[in-house]
């Protein structure tokens, strides 16, 4: 069955559930919320996702796909100052929706998430952690960034920082948290110590 949208229900059920979960928490949204959200009744969802764990690892695993993809597309970008400010950007227009990260999200409600979501979040985060200690790395090749770093120390700063930021924007309802943070970050990588 397809929704006016012409997407198949159970890319709907996805989609809604995402944006559930990125609004409300992973573990606040129920079948009932989805089911209003959808246009359909819970039993109608349970016939694609059986148990809400099926559902939010599906909904983690697209998350990290497209947020995969959204990290080659910035690799494009001629420097590493600029796909840095690319990934600060992701963030931004998160804060901007009033959304928190998926998995930021998810990794805050550990306890309450089953053993397949948390390895599709554990996933996440190494990719993360990867991507911009790569680009950290290329950047202090480049002369960029200073030379005595430690890009995959410097990567876990600049994404906990992140994805703190996103949270205090929202306990405070002020979306500059994330460019403010990420602002200190890129002098602290960009300002070559003193001989």
């Amino acid at each position: 069955m397809a929704k006016p949208t012409g997407r198949a229900m159970r890319d709907e059920i996805l989609i809604a559930g995402q944006e559930l979960a990125q609004s409300m928490g992973v573990a606040e949204f129920s079948y009932a919320d989805l089911s209003e959200r959808v246009g359909i009744r819970s039993a109608s969802i349970h016939h694609h996702f059986a148990k809400k764990e099926d559902l939010v690892t599906e909904i983690a695993s697209r998350y990290r796909g497209n947020f995969g993809a959204q990290l080659r597309e910035l690799e494009e970008r001629p420097s590493s100052v600029e796909q840095l400010e690319g990934y600060r950007d992701l963030f931004e227009e998160t804060v901007t929706k009033g959304d928190l990260c998926l998995c930021g999200s998810a990794a805050a409600e550990w306890s309450a998430i089953g053993d397949s979501t948390k390895d599709e979040v554990k996933a996440f985060f190494a990719e993360q952690t990867r991507w911009l200690t790569d680009v950290i790395s290329k950047g202090m090749a480049s002369g960029e960034f200073s030379s005595g770093l430690n890009p995959s120390e410097e990567a876990n700063l600049l994404l906990a920082a992140l994805e703190g930021a996103t949270l205090l924007a929202r306990v405070e309802n002020h979306g500059a948290h994330v460019g403010r943070v990420f602002d200190r970050i890129l002098t602290f990588l960009t300002t070559q110590p003193s001989k």
